[in-house]
């Protein structure tokens, strides 16, 4: 046997011999566009996105994290003029989805309407930690509610309720 050949199944033995890692698992729901009327100027189009990832950590233990992604862009030709929002938050939420109502494990939320503001375009991701040292049962999923106040149109703060994303 030659030093290669030694070296190949030593190599082989090594990879066999080691356990397997359980890989992450990231899970998400893409929200349909929403248009968001401005008065005195060109409209914005925002998209929300609610994800999960699930962490093995050995055998018998996970690991969750929840995070809200945020898009925004005008929704057609125009100007957009400097302040959009007067309030525009994202909260997102780690949720236990199992039966009965749902379980907040962990939540954050993030005030963006200086963010938006400021850009014409642009994304955020607002997240929670992350949270736990649970069994592998599952049933974990992330969800999430943006509250906005469009600036000058009178009709204060509007409440959106987002899809959550399947379980992981």
């Amino acid at each position: 046997m030659n030093f290669t050949t030694l070296g190949l199944a030593s190599l082989a033995t090594l990879l066999l011999a080691a356990p397997a890692q359980a890989q992450n698992t990231q899970r998400c729901h893409q929200g349909a566009p929403k248009v968001i009327k401005l008065p005195r100027q060109a409209d914005i189009r925002v998209t929300e996105q609610t994800c999960v990832i699930r962490f093995p950590v050995g055998t018998d233990r996970t690991k969750y994290k929840a995070w809200v992604y945020t898009t925004w862009r005008p929704a057609s030709g125009g100007t957009i003029r400097p302040k959009l929002f007067e309030d525009y938050d994202v909260q997102a939420r780690l949720e236990l989805n199992q039966r009965g109502p749902d379980r907040v494990l962990g939540k954050r939320t993030c005030k963006l309407a200086s963010i938006i503001n400021g850009r014409a375009s642009g994304t955020h991701t607002c997240q929670t930690d992350v949270e736990g040292n649970f069994g592998t049962a599952g049933g974990f999923t992330g969800d999430g509610t943006v509250v906005y106040d469009v600036d000058g149109d009178g009709k204060g703060n509007r409440r959106w309720q987002l899809h959550g994303s399947p379980r992981a």
